[in-house]
């Protein structure tokens, strides 16, 4: 049998991050959150830089749609449109790849769209980074991104004792 953290790919994150417990559950999400915030920075730096204009001129209307959501499901259904746009128009098919297997994971139980509520219910720090992008405002948009999604690895963080107690 070979070792999956060794030979495995993204992809088996749905599928094996369900099955951890405790400790290795919590590094778990907290990797996940580290690599989408470094992924999540580049990718809006990108797209401010390269995508086309169509493209960067719709993200204020996804955060618009954000704020018309009635609940949180919603409202994290539309923030994930908006990052999907935001990684097309980064133009890196490495990072749509791992987008994919993120929200794979999202979707299944291996993490929770919980974890990412800091994120989804600030407004106002989705609008500055799809203004920024729109505006073609490559490092205005990397850092208003990497500090929105800074926020999930300080969830992620907080919650080592809880998942070492389980």
């Amino acid at each position: 049998m070979l070792d999956w953290q060794m030979y495995g790919g993204l992809d088996l994150l749905a599928d094996v991050a369900p099955l951890l417990e405790g400790a290795a559950r919590w590094k778990t999400l907290l990797s996940v959150a580290e690599m989408r915030a470094s992924i999540g920075t580049d990718a809006a730096r990108l797209c401010a830089r390269e995508a086309p204009e169509e493209l960067r001129a719709s993200l204020p209307e996804v955060v618009g749609d954000m704020a018309a959501a009635e609940d949180y499901e919603s409202r994290l259904r539309a923030y994930e449109v908006l990052w999907l746009r935001i990684v097309l128009g980064s133009g890196n098919l490495a990072y749509r790849l791992a987008f994919n297997s993120l929200v794979a994971a999202r979707h299944g139980d291996g993490v929770s769209g919980e974890i990412y509520a800091a994120e989804v219910e600030d407004l106002e720090a989705a609008r500055d980074i799809a203004d920024a992008i729109a505006a073609g405002q490559p490092e205005h948009a990397g850092a208003a991104a990497r500090h929105m999604l800074d926020r999930t690895i300080a969830a992620a963080a907080s919650l080592r004792e809880q998942f070492e107690e389980a």
